[in-house]
């Protein structure tokens, strides 16, 4: 079991698309009452588009200057800041058929229920099969590269746990 107490008043989630990262850190930030920061919501405007890279990034160096948060995702042109601000680091890797099974049924849920994601922004079955699924099976690599350099990166300096069997 996780000790929230050893992991400081600053925490990142890293994972690739379907890994639960939001899940997790929306159930972390909640226990320790402290504000989730989702990448996700502040990088997509409405009708999908981007935000612009200068913006997104000062979007997110002000959301994490504050003294606690708990923030999921992985961007690469904000994964310094993150690295330098955060207390730990939890990555979250499941194997790729859990990735494809959880984005595969958090899409089809998203659409029946109509959910919106973020900024007015809804999955559509289309944008699931065309787009989200094979984003997922194309960064799980990548990302998992990408991590286990963060993670040796960390040793010495900051508490991180890496979350395989999720």
């Amino acid at each position: 079991m996780l000790d929230l107490a050893t992991l400081g008043e600053r925490i990142w989630v890293v994972g690739c698309p379907g890994s639960g990262k939001t899940t997790l850190a929306r159930s972390i930030a909640q226990q320790l009452g402290v504000p989730h920061v989702e990448l996700d919501a502040l990088y997509w405007r409405a009708g999908w588009r981007p935000r612009v890279e200068s913006e997104f990034q000062h979007e997110v160096d002000r959301v994490t200057e504050t003294r606690a948060w708990v923030a999921d995702g992985e961007y690469d042109s904000v994964r310094e800041l993150l690295y330098q601000r955060s207390h730990s680091v939890l990555w979250l890797d499941p194997g790729l058929s859990t990735i494809i099974f959880r984005v595969f049924r958090r899409g089809i849920r998203n659409v029946v229920q109509s959910r919106e994601l973020w900024n007015g922004n809804q999955e559509t079955l289309g944008r699931l099969v065309s787009n989200v699924l094979p984003y997922a099976v194309r960064m799980h690599g990548p990302s998992r590269r990408a991590n286990l350099k963060l993670v040796e990166r960390c040793k010495g300096k900051k508490p991180w746990f890496r979350l395989c069997r999720i």
